[in-house]
């Protein structure tokens, strides 16, 4: 008979894995509406005015959509220029590709941006302060999906 034990174990193992995946689907999706709601006004039009004007809509330089409501994506993704470090690395700030690039330090590939006039003091303190608050407040402590 095929609804013996093991086929029914079988399909517990599935149902465990199913709701594995579902939670942590869930939670990724709840850290992404998280963070967006955690972003700064400060730092939100700070990006519009100066970021999002090039990196917007379906087809953005690199892929890389810095419109205010898709910046919470950018948060631990990889850079497509140097795949080896996070666009924004909540658990390293300081090797940030962002900071990199808009610092326009010497080991970034390509140019820094904004590519026709560089941030002021003031809005690299902006991004800065922000980028490096994340290390605390990102990764909610002790989350493990298994026991979701």
């Amino acid at each position: 008979m095929r609804f013996g034990k093991l086929s029914l174990g079988v399909k517990e193992e599935r149902m465990k894995r199913f709701f594995a995946v579902f939670a942590a689907i869930v939670a990724v999706m709840a850290l992404s509406a998280w963070a967006a709601e955690e972003i700064p006004g400060s730092v939100k039009a700070l990006v519009q005015q100066k970021c999002a004007g090039c990196h917007k809509g379906n087809h953005p330089p690199k892929g890389l959509n810095l419109e205010p409501a898709n910046i919470a994506a950018i948060l631990d993704a990889p850079s497509k220029e140097v795949p080896t470090l996070k666009i924004i690395d909540t658990k390293s700030p300081g090797s940030s590709y962002l900071l990199k690039k808009v610092r326009r330090q010497s080991d970034i590939a390509g140019s820094g941006m904004p590519p026709r006039k560089a941030l002021t003091a003031e809005d690299l303190q902006i991004i800065e302060t922000w980028v490096a608050g994340l290390k605390q407040s990102f990764v909610p402590i002790g989350f493990n999906y298994r026991t979701f």
